[in-house]
């Protein structure tokens, strides 16, 4: 982590990259707690993330409960990349607004990425969630999704809420060739 971050301190006139640390395979699954509350330690990382809380781990009450915890006590933002759709991927997003709601420090430092499941969803309750998100200061970090789905961001922009694209594999290497970042732009 120290030498990614000299890496970025050497082109800083050139791109702005923010770090988001997050257990890829879950935090209570392989037992990556201990080793993310020391990682959210570290004066380098902007975002603690996680993925997929209830397809992974199987909780998202722990999960959120456990990341909410990290941010709060290390001065960090949030960052939950959600893959997972019907009432799981919902109850994620509900679940993460309240506690922005709850903890004002987390208001405009809290994304949920990809978030797929809005595009499930039928158009009033996408306007209700998006409402709730647009509240408790929570903004959408999205992609084009696969297949047939179709992201909802004008209506999510409409209720007032943050909107920004990226491409998880683009990320890196687009701010190399762009003047913002694909995180950074928003829609």
């Amino acid at each position: 982590m120290e030498n990614l971050q000299k890496a970025l301190d050497s082109r800083k006139e050139s791109f702005k990259a923010e770090l988001v640390a997050f257990p890829q395979h879950g935090f209570f699954y392989t037992d990556s707690a201990p080793l993310m509350k020391e990682v959210a330690r570290m004066d380098h990382v902007a975002y603690i993330g996680g993925v997929d809380p209830y397809g992974i781990d199987k909780n998202i009450e722990k999960v959120l409960d456990y990341t909410v915890k990290l941010a709060l006590d290390n001065n960090k933002g949030i960052d939950i990349h959600l893959h997972d759709g019907g009432k799981e991927g919902v109850h994620t997003i509900e679940y993460l607004a309240e506690q922005a709601l709850q903890n004002p420090k987390l208001q405009g430092r809290t994304f949920v990425s990809h978030a797929f499941v809005l595009a499930q969803l039928p158009l009033a309750e996408v306007e209700r969630i998006a409402e709730k998100l647009a509240a408790a200061k929570v903004g959408i970090v999205s992609s084009i999704p696969f297949g047939d789905l179709v992201m909802p961001i004008p209506t999510l922009l409409k209720q007032g809420l943050k909107c920004w694209r990226e491409m998880t594999t683009y990320r890196t290497i687009g701010a190399l060739l762009a003047p913002e970042t694909c995180w950074q732009k928003p829609i």
